[in-house]
């Protein structure tokens, strides 16, 4: 009778703990699994990178024609969010770029610049990033640095130091395509 008793508060004991046991996983992904890239580094560039740069450039500076002088400077706090919001979306595509396994370009895929001379095309650029991916996501933070300081030039809604950091994220794209982009030959030049 005692060792009944023993062993039913045993099992009573022990058996909601039972409950604390890790389940099994269900057909959802694994956290090593996650996350996938999915877009290749070109459509990132076509689609997030280039657009959103070249309208951030675009938005402030002054154009000298023969018309006379344009200052293009953002004019109410609508159009300096809309600025903001972009300058995020830069910052934030440095992460999708320094992804680990992200690919130059996708299968069937080329860039606008196959074959032109002067360019290593998709598969020399992956095979640089493939032996040299420190260095290509030191490219990627180097960028994303200078996206915020955009950023935050921005949220200061002041043009002059926008102007100047604009420069900073210039160099920081030429740098990763000195370094990933351009033959072996011109990066000597350089």
């Amino acid at each position: 009778m005692k060792k009944t008793a023993i062993a039913l508060l045993a099992l009573f004991t022990l058996w909601p703990l039972s409950a604390c046991q890790k389940q099994p996983q269900s057909n959802a992904q694994t956290s090593s699994e996650l996350p996938q890239p999915v877009a290749s580094v070109h459509d990132l560039m076509l689609t997030i990178v280039d657009p959103t740069a070249d309208s951030l450039w675009d938005s402030v500076g002054t154009i000298v024609t023969k018309a006379g002088i344009e200052e293009r400077r953002p004019k109410n706090d609508a159009e300096w969010e809309v600025l903001r919001q972009k300058a995020i979306l830069l910052t934030e595509s440095a992460n999708l770029l320094a992804l680990k396994g992200r690919r130059v370009v996708n299968p069937g895929q080329i860039t606008s610049d196959t074959g032109i001379e002067g360019v290593l095309g998709p598969e020399g650029i992956q095979k640089e990033v493939d032996a040299h991916f420190d260095q290509f996501r030191d490219k990627a933070l180097a960028f994303q640095l200078a996206s915020i300081k955009t950023l935050r030039a921005i949220e200061k809604k002041d043009p002059e130091e926008f102007v100047n950091v604009g420069g900073q994220l210039e160099r920081a794209c030429e740098g990763c395509h000195v370094a990933f982009w351009y033959p072996p030959s011109a990066k000597t030049k350089q």
